[in-house]
């Protein structure tokens, strides 16, 4: 390719929407087809109900989730501190360090369809144990082998199809950990009760809807998943699990916040998103343990007054609500490091929101935003910023001073102009830009030694600088089409 040739750039790219995927980006999924680039538009209706993982012995769910960072030291927030599987707030909240699976023992049992888990076993020779064996000797005997060593007791019988549990499991007794996921569960045994070690449990995707009262007899549960069925409210006897931490209680049916939740005093992670709740009750404040809230895809029609008391706050997710108005005093949760506000009907930000400055990660895309707040460059922690599908029209000076942006998107509105300064920002690593008005783009900006992604596709440009020919090497770049592209 010449310096002087005037044919359009021919780099590959597929029309699609610039989305970051779930697993690595952004806090929302199920967002609406949108209008033509640039143009105004109203706002897309709420997403349908996340999808239900498929049948997986993995625990990770889909719906998309802002990861909550590592404890602070110099901020107060007592209970014990068990992070997310995969860094999440919403998903597998019931990994305890390095811990075993069964899945060498389980193996060996052949479970199809709807079958539940014999209680004998033809051949177990894998195990060493009498072919007549009751299963719940050859699961202790298996447990005793391969986990006593090690001070955890693990069971996964996640994705097996079962409807009944099996009476074996019922009887282990010392189990820790227990994943039931992905199943067609509907309810419990009675002796479940009897699982009193258990420490986490994982229940998501049965066919639960009703919440098992045998659950209220786990006192010693840290962490409890049962996202993904068809709850409605919780039982009164919630309250005794008094060391519960994580609670997931996504993609269910709940119209409004149990109070028996405001009980659990000592949980840290509260996921219900993806429910329909309209209304979040001032108590929440009784939560002050709380470091992550996940309230996103539900009904709520404003900033819920109670969360300003949540002092420990790291996380929060109110994207795909209709809140309208952030407050000013969103600067009282100091600690915040991950907002999501993505489509929640923002024309304008408070200028409290620049106070938060030990934020890493804002989403503040499909809003009706046309400028940020003058002190924006407060945040100087911040990593990454989605400002995509919004109206600006001029580029935020105040990212420019951001030097440690390492994610920009700024895709879908209504920019014509890129300043020079863009160049400063030498740790992106991804830029954002397509389906704006530019013209134009400057020299330097395919030098930043970070950046890997760069996405300019359906502008206007009609001219690159000197050398942009070059930009080839970049893993991921999107320049076409255009309406015409010369080199200079």
């Amino acid at each position: 390719m010449g310096n002087k040739d005037s044919r359009p750039v021919s780099v590959p790219v597929h029309r699609q929407r610039a989305r970051t995927p779930p697993q690595s980006q952004g806090v929302r999924q199920g967002t609406p087809a949108r209008n033509s680039p640039g143009k105004s538009r109203t706002p897309p209706p709420k997403p349908p109900r996340a999808p239900r993982p498929e049948n997986s012995t993995s625990n990770q769910h889909h719906s998309r989730s802002l990861p909550l960072p590592k404890r602070r030291g110099r901020h107060h927030s007592s209970g014990n501190n068990k992070n997310q599987k995969n860094g999440h707030l919403p998903n597998g909240a019931g990994r305890f360090g390095h811990t075993g699976n069964l899945t060498r023992s389980m193996s060996t049992f052949e479970v199809s369809g709807a079958m539940t888990l014999p209680r004998t076993v033809s051949d177990t020779a894998l195990l060493g144990t009498p072919p007549t064996a009751d299963m719940g000797t050859i699961l202790r005997t298996e447990m005793t082998m391969s986990f006593l060593s090690r001070g955890r007791r693990e069971l996964e019988l996640g994705g097996r199809a079962m409807r009944i549990l099996p009476d074996a499991l019922l009887s282990l007794w010392d189990l820790q950990v227990l994943d039931i996921s992905k199943n067609k569960l509907r309810q419990l045994p009675s002796k479940f009760r009897r699982l009193r070690s258990l420490e986490s449990l994982t229940m998501s995707t049965n066919e639960f809807k009703t919440f098992p009262e045998q659950i209220t007899d786990l006192v010693n549960l840290i962490s409890l998943d049962m996202g993904y069925n068809e709850l409605r409210t919780v039982p009164k006897g919630i309250s005794r699990l008094a060391r519960l931490v994580n609670l997931i209680l996504n993609n269910n049916n709940f119209a409004e916040l149990p109070e028996e939740v405001l009980y659990l005093i000592t949980l840290e992670n509260l996921n219900l998103s993806y429910n329909v709740l309209d209304e979040i009750p001032a108590k929440i404040y009784r939560l002050r343990r709380l470091r992550g809230l996940e309230l996103n895809n539900n009904n709520l029609t404003r900033f819920p007054p109670g969360v300003l008391e949540l002092f420990n706050l790291e996380v929060l997710n109110l994207s795909f609500n209709k809140i309208g108005v952030v407050p000013e005093d969103i600067s009282r949760l100091s600690n915040l490091s991950r907002l999501g506000l993505a489509n929640a009907g923002l024309t304008q930000l408070p200028s409290g929101i620049c106070l938060l400055t030990l934020m890493i990660e804002l989403d503040l895309s499909d809003n009706r935003l046309s400028e940020l707040p003058a002190e924006f460059s407060r945040l100087k922690l911040l990593r990454k910023l989605e400002l995509q599908w919004n109206v600006v029209e001029e580029f935020p000076e105040q990212l420019l001073q951001l030097r440690g942006l390492e994610v920009l998107s700024l895709h879908n509105n209504r920019l014509k102009f890129l300043p020079p300064g863009i160049v400063g920002l030498q740790r992106l690593k991804k830029l954002w830009i397509s389906s704006n008005r530019l013209t134009t783009v400057p020299s330097g900006v395919c030098e930043l030694p970070e950046l890997a992604s760069l996405h300019l596709y359906d502008n206007q440009l009609i001219s690159f600088p000197p050398g942009f020919e070059n930009v080839s090497n970049l893993p991921d770049l999107q320049i076409y089409p255009q309406r015409s592209i010369i080199f200079g």
